[in-house]
């Protein structure tokens, strides 16, 4: 029963905290009111900002696979002859261009119009480390990345496939 007196009932609260918290706990529950709508709301909008920014990255991702798909030669593959490297279009240039962090436009031209383009990225890709960084045949360490990826990926299709086709 609620006291008259909002003194006395002050100090029953103070004399027992945890009963006020459970009060309040109780209270918020039957009534939540704007304060658990809006907690909501800003899930609601996180979540849905963040699947906009996967959906945009996933875009993004499929844009530039499919920019190499059509612009990256079939590698040609290693087999240590680098006797290539003598008609390629950096033979003549400042090899420490091809390896900056940001590549400049004149050497991405030069190596994109590469007679020898197939044979330097087959070369790159037939490199055990991953970690090979600066132009080679005309992609940068990210766009090797994705080339491996994509390959990784029609290998495992394949192997379903084939497992499937043979029953087990």
């Amino acid at each position: 029963m609620p006291y008259a007196d909002p003194a006395r009932q002050t100090d029953r609260y103070q004399a027992d905290p945890e009963r006020f918290r459970q009060r309040a706990r109780d209270a918020y529950a039957r009534n939540p009111g704007p304060a658990r709508e809006r907690a909501r709301q800003t899930r609601e909008q996180a979540r849905a900002a963040r699947e906009a920014t996967q959906a945009a990255a996933r875009r993004e991702t499929a844009r530039v696979a499919g920019e190499l798909r059509r612009t990256v030669p079939a590698p040609v593959p290693y087999r240590g002859d680098v006797s290539w490297q003598d008609r390629a279009a950096c033979a003549g240039m400042d090899v420490e261009a091809f390896f900056e962090q940001h590549v400049p436009p004149e050497v991405k031209a030069a190596c994109l119009a590469c007679p020898v383009r197939a044979e330097c990225l087959g070369m790159v890709l037939s490199f055990a480390t991953t970690d090979a960084v600066g132009m080679w045949g005309g992609t940068t360490a990210q766009d090797r990345f994705r080339l491996r990826r994509e390959a990784r990926a029609r290998d495992t299709d394949v192997t379903h496939e084939r497992t499937a086709a043979s029953g087990g």
